[in-house]
């Protein structure tokens, strides 16, 4: 830099170049920073203008832009939803594809395991079956005698309340023992 100064005071100015560039440049510069005052006045005047519109219509036009930008945050964040399903589809099908030469062994292995299963829990489940109609059979087999044993039982108790009654039938207290005997023939209880 130095260098460059030593030469320009050696020969006495700028260079032409520089004169081209500020030649060039300061009209083109003027005109922009017109233009730039212009648009300047021209905004502050529309914002003059338009203001007491934004007051009056202030209740539509909020909501509008509210409804607008929502709509854009929406359609933004679908296609990132929609970026981020496609880059995952695109990860899936490659990993897919690195896998599927493992992917017979592995499928053939859960196939036996399934079968494994299936194979034991049938024969649980024939194992258990057994079992509950064993217990289902020896259950009415007892129940058969007990309610054998009960009519049996019942029966005698009929039988013995009814001479009771015969011998009964006579005497004063003939109202109790029917009633007693309709009773007992009338009401039986159930067995188990």
């Amino acid at each position: 830099m130095a260098e460059y100064q030593h030469q320009q005071t050696e020969k006495g100015g700028p260079s032409t170049s520089q004169v081209l560039a500020v030649v060039t440049l300061f009209p083109v510069g003027g005109v922009l920073l017109c233009l730039a005052g212009l648009t300047l006045a021209g905004s502050l005047i529309c914002l003059a203008l338009t203001t007491p519109l934004f007051v009056i219509f202030s209740p539509v036009l909020v909501p509008a832009v509210f409804t607008i930008g929502l709509a854009v945050v929406g359609f933004l964040t679908s296609g990132a939803f929609g970026i981020t399903a496609l880059s995952s589809l695109s990860w899936l099908i490659n990993y897919m594809r690195r896998v599927s030469g493992t992917m017979p062994e592995q499928l053939e292995h859960t196939k036996r395991r399934v079968q494994d299963t299936a194979g034991q829990i049938g024969q649980k489940a024939r194992e258990t079956g057994q079992k509950a109609q064993d217990k289902n059979k020896s259950l009415s087999k007892n129940r058969y005698i007990r309610r054998k044993r009960f009519f049996l039982g019942q029966n005698l108790a009929k039988n013995e309340l009814f001479d009771r009654y015969k011998e009964n039938s006579g005497k004063s207290s003939n109202l109790v023992w029917s009633i007693t005997w309709l009773t007992f023939t009338s009401a039986s209880p159930r067995v188990k």
